[in-house]
């Protein structure tokens, strides 16, 4: 080990801007140190199917049925943020956006940014979808004790599932979402420092998207 070597960082799915994040990371002692995986960190390969398996079963945070080590949105945050307050329509009709809008509020000891994400799930479709998807999310910053009204969109093609025949499709039924700072179904030590909020709203009737 060398002695003038005090850390490594491990910057997986670097872009243009990984110097200046990490310049500032570990030099600004002003911003918000916090930031979400956008990759699902599996425990072992052993939860991974072999790359002869050409399904999506298993593969990223949609498909799989495993816990992994950190799941595709985790984050670590100085904040305490508690959810409430979410207001969306009940009903839509099939090609219609959802719109809506939560309150979050910090009730930690320091400021702090929270990643709010909307991720939707398919109650009753008439094909196999993903068990989950994100289709939203936004990036807000929190003074201690402070709160703000954060608004979220679910765009119609966000609802769509795949059929062979008619291509994308928008089918009628009822639609679970969740808005919060983590996925749903995580462990409690994961989310204890972020909240989520569930809702569900129904489509009416049936939209037909088309192949492309």
């Amino acid at each position: 080990m060398n002695p003038r070597v005090s850390a490594i960082i491990a910057a997986f799915y670097p872009g243009q801007a990984t110097g200046i994040g990490l310049l500032n990371a570990m030099t600004d002692h002003t911003m918000p140190k916090f930031g979400r995986l956008p990759y699902t960190w599996f425990y072992s390969a052993d939860q991974v199917p072999p790359i002869v398996n050409y399904t999506m079963v298993d593969r990223t945070y949609r498909y799989t049925t495993k816990q992994p080590l950190y799941p595709f949105g985790y984050g670590l945050t100085y904040g305490i943020f508690v959810y409430s307050q979410l207001t969306y329509k009940q009903e839509i009709n099939a090609g219609d956006s959802q719109s809506g809008q939560v309150m979050v509020a910090n009730r930690g000891e320091f400021d702090a940014d929270e990643v709010v994400q909307v991720y939707l799930k398919w109650n009753s479709p008439s094909v196999t979808t993903q068990n989950i998807q994100l289709v939203d999310f936004n990036r807000v910053t929190l003074a201690k004790n402070d709160l703000a009204i954060v608004k979220f969109s679910i765009a119609p093609q966000d609802m769509a599932v795949w059929t062979d025949d008619k291509g994308w499709v928008i089918e009628e039924g009822i639609i679970s979402f969740y808005v919060g700072g983590s996925q749903p179904g995580q462990p409690a030590k994961r989310t204890m420092r972020t909240g989520i909020i569930p809702g569900t709203f129904q489509i009416k009737g049936t939209k037909i998207l088309g192949f492309n």
